[in-house]
């Protein structure tokens, strides 16, 4: 009894220690999950950030054509053709003396379903005869 007594101490120390341990282990993981929820919150501010600037091009892009339009861009169809998944086609236009401004569109009704149009950049060509 004692010697029960007398080591009474040395169960509260180890008592202590533990939970102290314990504490720490615990707040060291709140600390490690913090972290990553931090990093995945700034992942998904930067990809809205870059969702916002898509849906602003392509809402830039929807009203360039009605822009050229009302500037009085003129625009020539000169074939359709019909693709497929591995077709080609190729266009051979007669264009006049000079300089000419050809751009390449493909609408989205001629794309096809789950398919996006599209336009090529703006391309200067010069013809010397």
């Amino acid at each position: 009894m004692v010697v029960a007594h007398r080591f009474r101490w040395f169960g509260w120390f180890v008592l202590c220690v533990s939970v102290i341990l314990g504490c720490y282990l615990m707040s060291s993981r709140v600390a490690a999950e913090r972290n990553k929820l931090a990093a995945i919150e700034s992942s998904i501010a930067r990809t809205q950030r870059d969702i916002t600037a898509l849906e602003t091009e392509f809402d830039t892009r929807a009203s360039f054509a009605q822009l050229q339009r009302w500037n009085g861009v003129r625009w020539v169809t000169l074939r359709r053709a019909r693709l497929g998944l591995r077709s080609r086609a190729e266009f051979r236009a007669t264009l006049p003396r000079g300089r000419s401004t050809v751009r390449i569109a493909f609408s989205v009704n001629q794309a096809g379903g789950g398919y996006l149009g599209a336009t090529s950049l703006v391309l200067r060509v010069t013809v010397r005869r």
